[in-house]
């Protein structure tokens, strides 16, 4: 089974955010977390930075990912989160791309962005 977005919390302390992202699988829970400046811009990265953190909670990433950016784009009159990761193995960089429609949730959409960046590479254990 894949990790599945549980929820998104943010802490304002001063001009400190702190971005805590949880995922399940498999009815396990994993977490993440990332802080910096609160800036709405910025806020989109700490979200990106913490989930990239719950994945390698979650022991499915066999490599270091480091996050390039995260960002919102207008396309076609819908807002889209999109993100970049640097995904670091022994052959070397790897630049991956997520994307997801954000519907309502900006801080959801981000999450599954950085999902969808990282999906395809996670070891993912055959037979469950």
């Amino acid at each position: 089974a894949r990790l599945k977005f549980s929820d998104v919390s943010i802490s304002l302390n001063g001009s400190r955010t702190e971005a805590t992202v949880r995922m399940t699988r498999d009815g396990a829970i994993y977490s993440g977390s990332a802080s910096g400046p609160g800036s709405p811009s910025s806020q989109m990265k700490l979200i990106a930075g913490a989930t990239l953190r719950a994945i390698e909670d979650s022991g499915l990433a066999s490599s270091s990912i480091v996050l390039e950016d995260a960002t919102e784009v207008p396309i076609s009159g819908r807002r889209v989160a999109v993100v970049m990761v640097n995904m670091v193995t022994d052959r070397g960089e790897e630049i991956l791309t997520g994307s997801a429609v954000i519907k309502q949730d900006v801080w959801k959409g981000v999450v599954n962005a950085t999902l969808d960046a990282v999906n395809r590479r996670l070891a993912i254990p055959h037979g469950h």
